[in-house]
Protein backbone atom coordinates (compact mmCIF):
# COMPACT_ATOMS: atom_id res chain seq x y z
CA UNK A 1 0.00 0.00 0.00
CA UNK A 2 1.00 3.32 -0.61
CA UNK A 3 0.31 6.76 1.60
CA UNK A 4 0.49 9.99 0.07
CA UNK A 5 -1.10 13.54 1.30
CA UNK A 6 -3.82 15.87 -0.57
CA UNK A 7 -3.11 19.56 -1.01
CA UNK A 8 -4.96 22.39 -2.90
CA UNK A 9 -3.40 25.57 -4.05
CA UNK A 10 -5.97 27.01 -3.23
CA UNK A 11 -5.99 26.25 0.43
CA UNK A 12 -2.32 27.73 0.26
CA UNK A 13 -2.83 31.02 -0.87
CA UNK A 14 -3.15 34.24 1.06
CA UNK A 15 -5.50 36.05 -1.39
CA UNK A 16 -7.83 34.46 -3.52
CA UNK A 17 -7.49 35.47 -7.21
CA UNK A 18 -11.14 37.76 -8.45
CA UNK A 19 -11.36 35.90 -11.17
CA UNK A 20 -11.84 32.57 -9.62
CA UNK A 21 -15.48 31.81 -8.68
CA UNK A 22 -15.46 31.50 -4.75
CA UNK A 23 -14.16 34.82 -4.82
CA UNK A 24 -17.59 35.48 -5.82
CA UNK A 25 -19.29 32.64 -3.94
CA UNK A 26 -17.64 31.34 -1.17
CA UNK A 27 -14.53 32.75 0.19
CA UNK A 28 -15.35 33.37 3.59
CA UNK A 29 -17.25 29.81 4.12
CA UNK A 30 -13.80 27.62 3.37
CA UNK A 31 -11.99 26.44 5.89
CA UNK A 32 -7.88 28.04 5.51
CA UNK A 33 -5.71 25.16 7.21
CA UNK A 34 -2.39 26.41 5.45
CA UNK A 35 -3.42 30.28 3.99
CA UNK A 36 -0.19 32.45 4.10
CA UNK A 37 1.36 31.57 0.69
CA UNK A 38 2.00 34.52 -1.51
CA UNK A 39 3.95 32.61 -4.41
CA UNK A 40 3.93 28.56 -4.22
CA UNK A 41 7.77 28.94 -5.39
CA UNK A 42 8.72 30.78 -1.71
CA UNK A 43 10.09 28.40 1.30
CA UNK A 44 9.57 25.53 -1.32
CA UNK A 45 11.59 22.82 0.77
CA UNK A 46 9.60 23.73 3.52
CA UNK A 47 6.14 23.43 1.52
CA UNK A 48 7.43 20.25 0.23
CA UNK A 49 8.72 19.22 4.05
CA UNK A 50 5.54 19.71 4.86
CA UNK A 51 3.00 18.10 2.56
CA UNK A 52 5.16 15.17 2.32
CA UNK A 53 5.70 14.28 5.77
CA UNK A 54 9.61 15.41 5.41
CA UNK A 55 9.86 13.60 2.29
CA UNK A 56 8.61 10.60 3.82
CA UNK A 57 5.42 10.62 1.74
CA UNK A 58 6.46 10.19 -1.60
CA UNK A 59 3.20 10.46 -3.67
CA UNK A 60 1.43 13.75 -3.87
CA UNK A 61 -2.33 14.77 -4.73
CA UNK A 62 -2.11 18.16 -5.63
CA UNK A 63 -4.86 20.65 -7.20
CA UNK A 64 -3.84 22.96 -9.25
CA UNK A 65 -5.87 26.64 -9.32
CA UNK A 66 -6.61 27.64 -12.91
CA UNK A 67 -7.73 31.02 -11.67
CA UNK A 68 -4.75 31.41 -10.22
CA UNK A 69 -2.66 30.92 -13.88
CA UNK A 70 -5.19 32.92 -16.16
CA UNK A 71 -5.68 37.05 -15.39
CA UNK A 72 -8.14 38.49 -17.37
CA UNK A 73 -8.86 35.38 -20.38
CA UNK A 74 -4.53 35.22 -20.90
CA UNK A 75 -2.06 32.85 -19.31
CA UNK A 76 0.45 34.07 -17.08
CA UNK A 77 3.41 32.81 -17.70
CA UNK A 78 5.30 33.89 -14.21
CA UNK A 79 2.80 31.80 -12.48
CA UNK A 80 2.64 28.62 -14.98
CA UNK A 81 6.58 28.90 -14.27
CA UNK A 82 5.67 28.52 -10.73
CA UNK A 83 4.12 25.47 -11.13
CA UNK A 84 6.50 24.02 -12.86
CA UNK A 85 9.15 24.53 -10.86
CA UNK A 86 7.27 23.31 -7.76
CA UNK A 87 6.63 19.77 -9.83
CA UNK A 88 10.02 19.78 -11.14
CA UNK A 89 11.56 19.50 -7.61
CA UNK A 90 8.87 17.17 -6.86
CA UNK A 91 9.79 14.91 -9.33
CA UNK A 92 13.85 15.93 -8.14
CA UNK A 93 12.92 14.54 -4.89
CA UNK A 94 11.05 10.91 -5.84
CA UNK A 95 7.41 12.07 -5.68
CA UNK A 96 4.45 10.89 -7.52
CA UNK A 97 2.38 13.87 -8.63
CA UNK A 98 -1.53 12.93 -9.24
CA UNK A 99 -2.56 16.33 -10.56
CA UNK A 100 -6.12 17.26 -9.90
CA UNK A 101 -7.12 19.95 -12.68
CA UNK A 102 -10.42 21.63 -11.54
CA UNK A 103 -11.33 21.24 -7.47
CA UNK A 104 -14.35 23.11 -7.75
CA UNK A 105 -12.01 26.37 -8.37
CA UNK A 106 -12.08 28.10 -11.67
CA UNK A 107 -12.02 31.17 -13.19
CA UNK A 108 -14.77 33.04 -13.08
CA UNK A 109 -15.93 33.67 -16.57
CA UNK A 110 -15.28 29.66 -17.05
CA UNK A 111 -19.18 29.67 -15.89
CA UNK A 112 -21.28 27.13 -13.97
CA UNK A 113 -20.09 23.04 -14.40
CA UNK A 114 -23.41 22.35 -15.66
CA UNK A 115 -23.49 25.30 -18.64
CA UNK A 116 -22.32 24.55 -22.31
CA UNK A 117 -19.55 26.61 -22.63
CA UNK A 118 -18.11 25.14 -19.54
CA UNK A 119 -15.73 22.20 -21.14
CA UNK A 120 -14.76 24.29 -24.16
CA UNK A 121 -13.19 26.71 -21.82
CA UNK A 122 -11.94 23.90 -19.60
CA UNK A 123 -10.59 22.17 -22.65
CA UNK A 124 -8.84 25.65 -23.71
CA UNK A 125 -6.89 25.99 -20.87
CA UNK A 126 -5.91 22.17 -21.15
CA UNK A 127 -4.15 23.88 -24.05
CA UNK A 128 -2.30 26.33 -22.43
CA UNK A 129 -1.38 24.39 -19.49
CA UNK A 130 0.01 20.89 -21.50
CA UNK A 131 3.24 21.12 -20.80
CA UNK A 132 2.16 21.47 -16.81
CA UNK A 133 1.03 17.98 -16.88
CA UNK A 134 3.66 16.20 -18.64
CA UNK A 135 4.91 16.35 -15.05
CA UNK A 136 2.58 14.70 -13.29
CA UNK A 137 2.43 10.66 -13.10
CA UNK A 138 -1.31 10.52 -13.25
CA UNK A 139 -3.89 12.90 -13.55
CA UNK A 140 -7.85 13.19 -12.49
CA UNK A 141 -9.48 15.86 -14.96
CA UNK A 142 -12.17 17.42 -11.29
CA UNK A 143 -11.67 16.55 -8.05
CA UNK A 144 -14.35 14.45 -6.55
CA UNK A 145 -16.00 13.59 -9.32
CA UNK A 146 -18.68 11.19 -7.76
CA UNK A 147 -20.41 14.38 -5.82
CA UNK A 148 -20.96 15.91 -9.61
CA UNK A 149 -22.91 12.70 -10.75
CA UNK A 150 -25.84 13.17 -7.55
CA UNK A 151 -25.96 16.58 -8.16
Amino acid sequence: MEIGNAISHFQMLKNIPKEDIWYHYGKDILPQPYRGINKLTDNLDKIIDVFTLKRNFKNLRFSILSSYIINNGKINKERLNEYKEFFEELKNNNISLLLVLIHYTHPYYFGNIFEKGFSKNVINFLEEIKDLIDYADKITPINEPIIWIYK
